[in-house]
């Protein structure tokens, strides 16, 4: 679903305006933002096409990315971000997925050396972040302290937030590559059709849960892809 960081961000930010209210309650949010899409980073195997993730031990970020990469046949281990470095380098885990930037900042990139990319429009996975602050301590500020807050708020801040993630997204892959340390992969649009069944397998997955949560999961679903493609075309 997610293109860049910067019109992810802008996307996640209307969506969670508009049908996460009920989420915020007791915070006053900022802004909600979205990482630029993660990539898939490997110690001693490359994966290369779909099938080489079959028998991998993954971490994933998510419970859609857990399922992601269990449709495909990998062994999904939920583990908290700090234990990335270590269960990579004693071999708990074959791999990880997350953004270079985040990556490089765990310091874990001279370990996993092979990083897959999915080439196109669409990455293969984003997170939403929220930066909030307590919706008593906003209000006891003076207006002038609530405008200011105000001014640096909004789906603006998330733009600018993204554009930010984006940036470092950029500089983390040219730091890896000028190394020459790193293996980069790229999975052309055209060989990426086991991993768009699996997706969609984990999508369909996704919108039963929420149907069965009592919520319209698929137009939920198609409102944050409609909000993606609206502001991936305003910030071409």
């Amino acid at each position: 679903m997610p293109t860049t960081g910067e019109a992810t961000s802008m996307a996640a930010h209307e969506y969670a305006m508009t049908h996460m209210q009920d989420s915020f309650q007791g915070v006053y949010p900022i802004a909600v933002f979205a990482h630029t899409p993660g990539k898939i980073h490997t110690k001693g195997v490359a994966v290369e096409n779909a099938d080489d993730v079959q028998g991998l031990t993954l971490r994933a970020p998510s419970k859609a990315m857990n399922g992601f990469f269990a449709n495909l046949g990998a062994q999904v281990v939920g583990m908290p971000f700090p234990q990335i470095p270590e269960a990579i380098s004693r071999g708990v885990i074959d791999g990880f997925s997350l953004p270079f930037e985040s990556a490089s900042a765990l310091g874990v990139l001279d370990v996993a050396q092979n990083h897959t990319f999915f080439d196109g429009k669409h990455g293969l996975y984003t997170a939403m972040m929220v930066l909030a602050m307590n919706q008593d301590k906003y209000d006891s500020l003076s207006p002038e302290l609530q405008k200011v807050i105000d001014d640096n708020a909004g789906i603006q801040e998330a733009q600018r937030i993204g554009h930010v993630m984006d940036e470092a997204e950029e500089a983390a892959i040219k730091d890896i590559a000028a190394s020459g340390e790193g293996q980069m992969i790229h999975i052309a649009e055209a060989n990426q059709d086991k991993w768009k069944a699996a997706a969609d397998e984990t999508i369909q997955q996704w919108i039963s849960d929420m149907n069965a949560a009592g919520f319209d999961g698929q137009g939920l679903y198609d409102d944050a892809s409609q909000l993606v493609d609206k502001y991936t075309k305003q910030t071409q």
